[in-house]
């Protein structure tokens, strides 16, 4: 059984090393109950990130962008841009902005990042 996030895998491993000879299925499958709880709000946040008003600014975009990728494929692993292909770069450097975070770290960041979006466009209506 694997584990994406390296949180709840050391949670698994304490509760494995604390219970040895007493394991307890039910608390594994919390974990990753837990997981995919945490993995739904995400998936619901990408989708409510596309309804976010066309006023967002260029920044935020960008922010969240780095927070997705970060978050879906993990550290960048591709070279950076040429200068001639600006979109490109600028998307890299949003990436690359917030390269270090775990995923659920990244995860979290984007969760927070849409409802303050969403919180201001809200708002201004």
């Amino acid at each position: 059984m694997g584990f994406a996030y390296p949180k709840l895998l050391e949670e698994a491993e304490q509760v494995l090393v604390s219970n040895v000879g007493t394991f307890d299925f039910g608390t594994l499958l919390r974990l990753e109950s837990k997981e995919a709880r945490y993995m739904e709000e995400f998936d619901e946040h990408a989708e409510k990130a596309k309804t976010l008003p066309k006023s967002t600014t260029n920044e935020n975009k960008l922010n969240l962008y780095g927070l997705y990728k970060q978050a879906t494929v993990g550290a960048v692993s591709t070279s950076r841009p040429g200068m001639f292909n600006m979109k490109d770069r600028v998307m890299w450097d949003a990436w690359k902005a917030v390269e270090g975070r775990s995923k659920e770290e990244a995860m979290g960041d984007y969760i927070t990042k849409v409802k303050h979006l969403l919180g201001e466009a809200g708002a201004s209506t």
